[in-house]
């Protein structure tokens, strides 16, 4: 007889992904300072042996179905809410007071990864 052959081929991941974005404008008056805060949900997704069934198709036509599984991970960002604080200062507050400067100049260092109650936020704005 004559010699025969046949393949295999398999698929070890697929994937299938989408983004968005998100934005957020503020304005404020000069002199003076602002710092804006973001926050998004984040929602992880890490998951071993999920059942699946995979569907085969056979050159000649033929398909037929086996039980399987998979591994699936994910994180998604469902939502993001900002929060802007803003304040003007004059010539007269520099001169009464002039760590008003240095604390404006200081607003990004003292509250970088800030993950806290954002009312000791707006206090501390706010004194």
């Amino acid at each position: 007889g004559g010699s025969k052959s046949w393949t295999r081929s398999e698929t070890k991941e697929t994937s299938l992904s989408r983004s968005s974005s998100v934005g957020h404008e503020s304005s404020y008056a000069s002199p003076g300072g602002a710092i804006l805060f973001g926050e998004v949900s984040r929602y992880k997704f890490d998951k071993t042996n999920i059942p699946t069934k995979m569907h085969f198709t056979c050159p000649s036509g033929g398909s037929y179905t086996k039980d399987s599984a998979i591994s699936m991970k994910s994180t998604c960002y469902q939502s993001a809410h900002f929060e802007s604080f803003s304040g003007r200062f004059y010539r007269e507050t520099c001169q009464k007071n002039p760590s008003v400067v240095d604390c404006i100049k200081l607003l990004g260092h003292r509250y970088k990864g800030f993950f806290g109650n954002m009312a000791e936020v707006r206090e501390a704005f706010m004194a």
